[in-house]
C-alpha cells in the first residue's frame, strides 16, 4: 500500500477507498503530484473530500460500480492546479489539462468511454454551466459532493480558506445563505449538509 502513517483522517479515508475501487495509483498521483495540493480551500483535502462523498453517494443511490469509480476519479481531478481564484474559465481548463496529462502514464490509462465520462464529470462542476441543460444523475452527484466541503468538522479552516483565496469575507452565514440557494439532489450530501446544521 505504500506509506500511510504520514496521513491525516480525510486522506486515509480517500485512500481506502481508492484501493477499494482499484484506484490507488490516482489517489498517490494526486496526493504528490497536484501543484495546487497546499491551496488554503481548493488543496488535496478539497479534493479528496469530493471524491470521497461522490463515490459514497453513488454507492448509496445503488449505481453501478463503473459510475462509482469515474466519480471518484472526476472528484480527484476536478480542481487540480487551481488557480486559488473563482475564475473558471482558467480553472476548469486546468482540471481536464491535469487529468489529461495523467492519462499518459501507463498506470492511469482509462478506456475512451472512461475518459469521456470523467471530463464530463469535470466540465459539470463549472459554476458557470447552462442551467437549462438538466443534469444527469452522476453530473448532479459530482456537483453536490463539491459542496460536502462544508460539512466536514474542519469547515472553518476552510471558510478562512476561501476568504483568503477569493479576497472575500467568506463567513458561517453567507455560506448558509449560499447553500440554501442550491438545489441539492444528493440525499447523501443533503444528509450530511443537514446534520452538520447547513441545510
Amino acid at each position: 500500500m505504500g506509506k500511510t502513517h504520514d496521513l491525516n483522517e480525510r486522506e486515509a479515508s480517500t485512500m481506502l477507498m481508492a484501493y477499494e475501487l482499484g484506484l490507488e495509483a490516482y489517489f498517490w498521483h494526486v496526493l504528490k503530484g497536484n501543484p495546487a495540493k497546499t491551496l488554503p480551500y481548493h488543496s488535496n483535502q478539497h479534493l479528496f473530500t469530493v471524491a470521497l462523498n461522490g463515490a459514497l453517494s453513488a454507492k448509496d443511490e445503488n449505481l453501478d460500480f463503473h459510475t462509482v469509480k469515474n466519480l471518484f476519479i472526476a472528484g480527484l481531478y476536478h480542481d487540480w492546479n487551481h488557480t486559488g481564484t473563482s475564475d473558471e474559465g482558467k480553472n476548469i481548463p486546468a482540471a481536464l489539462a491535469g487529468f489529461r496529462n495523467a492519462m499518459k502514464i501507463p498506470t492511469l490509462q482509462l478506456g475512451k468511454a472512461e475518459v469521456w465520462d470523467v471530463e464530463r464529470l469535470i466540465s459539470a462542476t463549472d459554476s458557470r454551466r447552462d442551467k437549462s441543460i438538466p443534469l444527469l444523475a452522476d453530473e448532479r452527484i459530482i456537483r453536490d459532493a463539491d459542496l460536502s466541503q462544508w460539512a466536514e468538522p474542519d469547515y472553518e479552516a476552510f471558510l478562512e480558506g476561501l476568504s483568503e483565496e477569493f479576497g472575500t469575507d467568506v463567513t458561517a452565514e453567507t455560506t448558509k445563505q449560499f447553500l440554501s440557494q442550491k438545489p441539492l439532489k444528493t440525499q447523501w450530501v443533503r444528509d450530511k449538509l443537514h446534520k452538520a446544521g447547513w441545510v
